[in-house]
C-alpha cells in the first residue's frame, strides 16, 4: 500500500537541567541555556505539528557538529570557511588547525520514540494523560550517589550473607595423636541369578520364555470427525507510522495502511486413522552368571610415622574363588581446641600427604566444610 510522508516538529529534553519538551530546532535550553549536542534524543509527541512550507524549506539539512566543543549548529548552506559555532565561537577552519573539511553532521535517519500525552506549557497535561519522568541529569548528583550506595549496600549485604552461609569453619587445633588405617577389600566370585532381554556372554543354565515386551499401534481403519480450525481474516485496515529524525529537530513521519487480521474459527470435517494396541512379544532370558562381590574387609591400624603397611591375609578359594582389591589408606589426626570457652577434642580424616607433614604437639589451622577437613591454604589432594 502507498506510503505517505510528512515533515513534523520533534522535541527534546535537556539532559543538564531536566527541562522537558523543548522544540526540536531550538539550539539552547530555555531554562539553563545548555547548548544542544549530538547526544540529544529527539522524540515525537502528540502535539508534534506539521511544518509549514516555509519551515520545510528552512530545515532541509542535518545540523553540523562543532569540531571544537561538539555543539550542534543549524546548517544554512554556508561554505566551511564561514562556519562559526554559536556555542564556543570557534571557526571550523582557524589557527586551532581544525582542518578544511566540513564538520560531522548530526545523526539523521534514526527512528525516534513517541512520547504519549499532550504536552502544554508549564508541564500541565490533559486529564488522564501521564507526564513522563524527566531524564536524569548528565552531571550526576545526590540521587545517583544514593542509588549507587543502596545498590552497593544491597550487593554487600547479599555477599556477606552468602559468605556466612558457605564459608568454612576455621579451627586452630593442637595435634595430640596421629593414626592411620590401611583397608583391603576381599571379594569372592559367586553364582548370581539374573534375567533380561539380552544375555551376558558368560551366562549359563539359561532358560527362555516368550513374554510381552511392549505394545504398538496398528491402524484398523479410518473415521471422520468434526474439528475446529482457526484462520485469519482481514476485517479492516489501520494506519501504521514511524518517524525518523532529520538531525535538525524535525522528523519525517511516514505512514501506510496495513491490514487488520482477526482470528476466527470454522468447523471442518476431516478423516482420521483409527488404531488398536497390539502386544509385542520377545524372548525373556533367565540365567546364572558369576559375579564378584565384597566378602569382607581386613584392616591394619597404626600410629604416627609407622609405615602404613597393608594387613596380612590369605585368600581362601573355598567354596568360591577370592581376590583382593588395592589397599586404601586413611589418615586421621586427633586435635584439641577451644570451643565456647572450653577445650574440646575431635578426630578428623585428612589427605595422607598432609598427615605426613604434621607432628604431635604442633598447632595447625584447619578449614572444616561439612565433614571435609583440610589444612588452611593447602591444595594438596589425597
Amino acid at each position: 500500500m502507498a506510503e505517505r510522508s510528512k515533515k513534523i516538529l520533534l522535541f527534546w529534553d535537556c539532559p543538564e537541567c531536566a527541562h522537558a519538551h523543548v522544540e526540536g530546532p531550538t539550539q539552547r535550553c530555555p531554562r539553563c541555556f545548555w547548548w544542544r549536542d549530538r547526544q540529544v534524543k529527539f522524540y515525537e509527541a502528540n502535539d508534534s505539528r506539521l511544518l509549514t512550507p516555509e519551515e520545510e524549506a528552512q530545515y532541509t539539512r542535518p545540523d553540523w557538529i562543532c569540531k571544537a566543543c561538539g555543539a550542534s549548529n543549524p546548517d544554512r548552506g554556508q561554505p566551511v570557511t564561514e562556519l562559526l559555532c554559536g556555542n564556543c565561537n570557534s571557526w571550523q577552519t582557524n589557527s586551532l588547525d581544525l582542518g578544511s573539511d566540513r564538520p560531522d553532521e548530526a545523526a539523521a535517519g534514526n527512528q525516534v520514540e513517541a512520547v504519549q500525552g499532550q504536552w502544554q506549557e508549564g508541564f500541565r497535561v490533559d486529564e488522564g494523560a501521564t507526564n513522563p519522568s524527566p531524564p536524569p541529569k548528565k552531571s550526576g548528583g545526590l540521587g545517583k550517589k544514593i542509588v549507587a550506595g543502596a545498590i552497593a549496600l544491597g550487593i554487600g549485604g547479599t555477599g556477606f550473607g552468602a559468605w556466612q552461609l558457605f564459608s568454612p569453619d576455621i579451627i586452630n587445633a593442637e595435634i595430640v595423636q596421629r593414626t592411620w588405617t590401611v583397608n583391603v577389600e576381599i571379594q569372592e566370585q559367586r553364582p548370581v541369578s539374573g534375567s533380561g532381554w539380552s544375555l551376558p556372554s558368560d551366562a549359563y543354565d539359561v532358560s527362555r520364555k516368550e513374554k510381552q515386551r511392549s505394545t504398538r499401534k496398528v491402524q484398523t481403519g479410518t473415521t471422520t470427525e468434526n474439528v475446529e480450525v482457526s484462520y485469519k481474516e482481514q476485517t479492516g485496515t489501520k494506519e501504521e507510522c514511524k518517524t525518523v529524525s532529520d538531525g535538525n529537530g524535525v522528523g519525517t513521519r511516514t505512514c501506510r495502511d496495513v491490514p487488520v487480521l482477526t482470528t476466527k474459527t470454522r468447523t471442518e470435517t476431516k478423516t482420521v486413522p483409527v488404531y488398536r494396541n497390539e502386544p509385542v512379544y520377545d524372548t525373556r532370558n533367565t540365567y546364572t552368571e558369576e559375579k564378584w562381590g565384597t566378602q569382607t574387609t581386613v584392616s591394619n591400624n597404626g600410629m604416627g610415622d609407622a609405615p602404613r603397611t597393608p594387613p596380612a591375609f590369605t585368600l581362601d578359594n573355598q567354596p568360591y574363588p577370592e581376590r583382593s582389591r588395592p589397599p586404601q589408606e586413611i589418615c586421621y589426626i586427633t586435635g584439641k581446641y577451644e570451643k565456647d570457652n572450653q577445650v574440646d577434642q575431635d578426630q578428623w580424616s585428612l589427605p595422607c600427604v598432609q598427615y605426613d607433614r604434621l607432628e604431635v604437639g604442633e598447632t595447625v589451622t584447619l578449614e572444616r566444610q561439612g565433614d571435609q577437613v583440610k589444612l588452611t591454604g593447602d591444595t594438596a589432594n589425597k
